[in-house]
């Protein structure tokens, strides 16, 4: 939680090198917090970070929960980056995801 945006979205690239393919739940969580950033910039790493630790090619149930979960309780920069997040992580019509994003 440093105060400089920069160090708070260099923290967040590091996590998603260091973490990448693992899927690690903690790293996953402290990722999706990152979308609440006040940042543009962090908003954006955290997601492109969150991309890289899930596994490929959708991300595990429980990403997916709560990043909808996000979806539905953020701020408009949150909402943001976690539609991006379920476009890039979930499977292939995904009909609780399809519901989600549709009801915007």
């Amino acid at each position: 939680n440093d105060v400089s945006s920069s160090v708070r979205a260099a923290a967040a690239e590091a996590l998603g090198v260091v973490a990448s393919g693992t899927n690690d739940e903690l790293v996953c969580e402290l990722l999706v917090r990152r979308f609440e950033d006040a940042d543009w910039a962090v908003r954006s790493t955290a997601l492109n970070s969150l991309v890289q630790v899930s596994k490929q090619p959708c991300a595990e149930e429980w990403l997916l929960d709560r990043v909808l979960e996000t979806l539905h309780s953020g701020t408009w920069g949150c909402k943001t980056e976690a539609a991006e997040a379920l476009g890039l992580l979930a499977p292939k019509n995904d009909k609780r995801v399809l519901d989600s994003l549709t009801s915007f």
